[in-house]
């Protein structure tokens, strides 16, 4: 379903939106996919609940994580490649600073390590 350009959403729309799943998603993968459905189906209604649920079946033939896969996925699906770099996985830089590759390449590396202490080093590819 492409959506003329006088309907598109706005790239601030989108990262407004993810950065929100990002904070109020507790409850791991199942928790993101639910409120990615209701907000993109259900309410925004920026995509067909079959348009969703293909996402679901492609991102879990994936490796990796879905619910990270499938935001990516309806981020790409609103506003193309841009959306899917903006969409991809929030949480990381709102909720966890030491997987956020800001501090690490903008800062001196002791000045991170008190960030890190007790956690894994976290790498996303997309």
């Amino acid at each position: 379903m492409k959506q003329p350009a006088s309907e598109r959403v706005r790239l601030a729309v989108v990262a407004r939106e993810w950065a929100r799943i990002g904070c109020i998603g507790f409850g791991g993968p199942p928790a993101h996919i639910a409120l990615l459905r209701e907000l993109c189906v259900e309410r925004r209604r920026w995509l067909s609940a079959r348009e969703f649920e293909d996402g679901i079946a492609a991102t879990n033939l994936l490796p990796g994580p879905a619910s990270t896969q499938l935001a990516i996925y309806c981020a790409w699906r609103l506003r193309g490649r841009l959306g899917a770099v903006v969409g991809d996985d929030r949480r990381s830089p709102v909720l966890s600073p030491s997987s956020s590759w800001k501090p690490r390449c903008c800062l001196p590396a002791d000045s991170v390590a008190p960030w890190r202490h007790g956690r894994k080093e976290v790498v996303q590819l997309a």
